[in-house]
């Protein structure tokens, strides 16, 4: 018998690519896909259905198929070349401030899914913030974001520079020390700046600040081209201020009341409110119709009184009075306006008011108040005024009128009674009282009247 002996040639399992590799997402590692009727195994990477992946990127990788026989296919698959796509720089803005002002954060934008890493440089270096938009300097300088892809850490092939300018604040300093004007009114500062002067009280021209109001701080503002400012506060100048003014009133215990015929007796209290001393103040009464001077310390001329003797000084922040009485006529009746001023003084130029001897330039008079400014339209300080009533003097006047009473006859019968009316008349302008009355009985009459009684002829 012969025996059988035979071979058997198996076939090779199949084992071929599905497409191309392809890169994985952070382009780190690739993977493949494959065919086969044979169990695969690979190389590199992992197996897992039809694919392969994780192989390392520019790692080729073999993967071998295995037949249930034991036959063996082999497949050398060669890496994929994964590169970056275009990564798109920053778009940032360029900062400026002033100094002194907080430094802002440096910001940029970028694209979906990608960050920011700040340098330093143009290019190279290390990051001098990574992972953000925004990035805040402790300076001025320029500074280079670069974009990167938070998934595949591909960067933008260039950076964009982002700067932040720090403008210094413009200068601004006093030449020498605020100037008094001569009226003491205002004063004027000048100023020394690279920029451009603006104040907050007076006119500017050139480099000189003039027509602040006396007493009165200003605020000079420098500003740069860029927009930066400097400021500086100016306290005013302690001017020699002089300044006088005058009240009239009513003595005291005065009553504004008067009786014609009668004396009335006013004050007149002069004021020093400015800051230097005043000398030979002297003062000018006008004196009204209805008013005779009656005070050996004045001398009037036409209806003008003044003082015999100025008032010597009078200090700074002081006061001082001076008394001055009239006559009222005694026909006169009605309100009586008696003003004073001040005509003359030495020691400066008064600053609100211009002493004279004139009543009629001193304004709007407002009595009593010595606040406004007469050189601006205001009630001069340095006059004023006070009103009085004068009522009539006193009458007593009683008359007395006897006549024949109503209905009765001037020819009476002897023996038969008479009647008289007598009338009191009151042609004062005061009241009359207890008024008694006597009758002169002559002979031939009798008192035949109960409301009267008779002793002797009377």
């Amino acid at each position: 018998t012969r025996t059988a002996v035979s071979l058997t040639v198996n076939p090779l399992p199949t084992l071929s690519l599905s497409g191309t590799a392809t890169c994985a997402v952070d382009l780190l590692t690739y993977s493949v896909s494959f065919t086969s009727n044979g169990t695969v195994t690979a190389s590199a990477g992992t197996v897992s259905g039809n694919t392969v992946s994780g192989i390392p990127i520019a790692t080729s990788v073999t993967l071998t198929a295995t037949s249930t026989p034991g036959c063996v296919a082999t497949l050398l698959v060669t890496p994929p070349v994964c590169t970056c796509p275009v990564v798109t720089p920053p778009v940032g803005t360029n900062r400026t401030i002033c100094v002194g002002q907080p430094i802002p954060a440096l910001t940029v934008t970028v694209g979906a899914g990608e960050t920011v890493d700040w340098f330093s440089a143009a290019t190279g270096g290390t990051a001098i913030a990574s992972g953000t938009l925004s990035y805040t300097p402790t300076g001025a300088g320029t500074f280079y974001a670069e974009t990167r892809n938070i998934a595949n850490n591909c960067k933008s092939s260039t950076r964009t520079a982002v700067s932040l300018t720090v403008n210094p604040l413009p200068t601004l300093t006093l030449s020498g020390s605020p100037v008094c004007s001569v009226d003491l009114l205002t004063y004027s500062v000048s100023v020394t700046s690279n920029g451009t002067v603006t104040a907050s009280a007076g006119t500017v021209s050139g480099n000189t600040v003039s027509g602040i109001p006396i007493a009165t701080s200003v605020t000079l503002t420098a500003t740069s081209v860029p927009g930066c400012v400097t400021t500086l506060v100016v306290t005013p100048p302690v001017c020699p201020v002089f300044d006088l003014a005058l009240r009239k009133t009513l003595a005291s215990g005065q009553s504004a009341s008067i009786v014609a015929g009668s004396t009335v007796n006013f004050t007149i209290t002069v004021f020093n409110q400015g800051n230097v001393d005043a000398t030979s103040i002297q003062l000018s009464d006008y004196i009204p119709t209805g008013l005779t001077l009656n005070d050996a310390n004045w001398t009037a001329v036409g209806n003008v009184a003044t003082l015999n003797t100025p008032i010597a000084s009078l200090l700074a922040g002081q006061s001082t009075t001076r008394n001055i009485t009239f006559t009222v006529g005694s026909s006169f009746v009605g309100t009586l306006r008696n003003s004073a001023e001040i005509s003359s003084s030495t020691g400066g130029l008064d600053i609100d008011s211009t002493p004279d001897n004139n009543p009629n330039n001193d304004g709007t008079p407002i009595n009593d108040v010595i606040t406004q400014n007469g050189k601006t339209g205001g009630d001069e300080d340095d006059s004023d005024f006070e009103e009085i009533t004068v009522t009539p003097a006193p009458v007593f006047d009683l008359a007395l009128r006897k006549t024949l009473a109503s209905g009765q006859s001037a020819s009476v019968v002897a023996g038969s009674s008479v009647n008289f009316t007598i009338t009191v008349f009151n042609q004062g302008n005061v009241d009359a009282t207890n008024i008694q009355l006597s009758d002169y009985i002559p002979a031939g009459l009798t008192l035949n009247d109960a409301n009267w009684t008779a002793l002797g002829g009377v």
